[in-house]
């Protein structure tokens, strides 16, 4: 792992240092984030090695295309680019093909303090017990991949979390009682897993929520009492125990 995120580092054309890491047969992580490189992304970065896991850019001053020699990183799971003056097309080959599990280090990476956003991929496994290690991030979106496992219960010590995208995954078990924790959140969107159990009662007390959407799963229970939310709500579990699948006002729903 190489990582020295979060500096002043900079430099006219301080992106050339990547040829020099070509010779890094081992490497994982690759990690500068949040820095002030200036330049282009060179083609060498198609000749790093197969090992790389993780190519964190974000919230740099970088410009021009990404380079079509990236498709060569076939083991590549997470390329991040935010917040820089990146221009044209995504590669087709690492286009929303991102695959294989979550490393659980990613979550000990500065350069991840905002957001975690690796949706509409094709990564499986389990969400790493380490989410929790990021104390400051508001958005974490894992929408539309093959995750597994149960939602992890250190999810809560996400306290700045204001949005949160779990649907499309196959996340089972019920909603750990620890979240309720978040009341910051502003979005949860839970739907089209394998959730089971009862509706958490303390989602009445996040008070700040726009959209809370938990269906297609099995869930179970009574609804919440809309006159203590203000958020669009869908309720629709797919299998017919709770049968309103359309998102609607909750100041409006009259639930009995």
């Amino acid at each position: 792992m190489i990582s020295f995120s979060d500096n002043q580092l900079t430099g006219p054309d301080s992106l050339r240092f990547l040829t020099d890491l070509t010779n890094c047969t081992k490497l994982t992580i690759l990690a500068f984030g949040h820095n002030k490189f200036r330049g282009e992304i060179p083609a060498s970065v198609g000749n790093l090695t197969n090992t790389l896991l993780l190519l964190l850019l974000g919230s740099n001053h970088i410009i021009g295309n990404i380079p079509p020699e990236i498709e060569k990183l076939n083991g590549l799971q997470v390329l991040a680019i935010y917040n820089n003056n990146i221009s044209g097309e995504i590669p087709h080959g690492i286009d929303n093909n991102l695959n294989g599990t979550i490393p659980k280090e990613v979550f000990g990476l500065s350069s991840l303090s905002v957001s975690f956003d690796v949706a509409r991929n094709s990564l499986t496994g389990p969400l790493p017990l380490e989410v929790g290690n990021m104390s400051q991030i508001v958005d974490v979106d894992l929408f539309d991949n093959r995750l597994t496992g149960e939602i992890p219960s250190t999810l809560s010590q996400c306290l700045m979390l204001l949005s949160l995208d779990m649907a499309g995954n196959i996340f089972e078990g019920s909603i750990p009682p620890s979240l309720r924790t978040l009341i910051g959140l502003q979005y949860l969107n839970l739907s089209r897993n394998r959730l089971s159990g009862q509706i958490p009662i303390y989602l009445e007390n996040f008070t700040v929520l726009e959209a809370l959407n938990l269906s297609f799963n099995s869930l179970e229970g009574e609804v919440l009492d809309p006159s203590l939310l203000s958020a669009e709500y869908t309720v629709g579990t797919g299998d017919g125990q709770i049968s309103d699948a359309d998102t609607v006002d909750l100041r409006k729903m009259l639930l009995t």
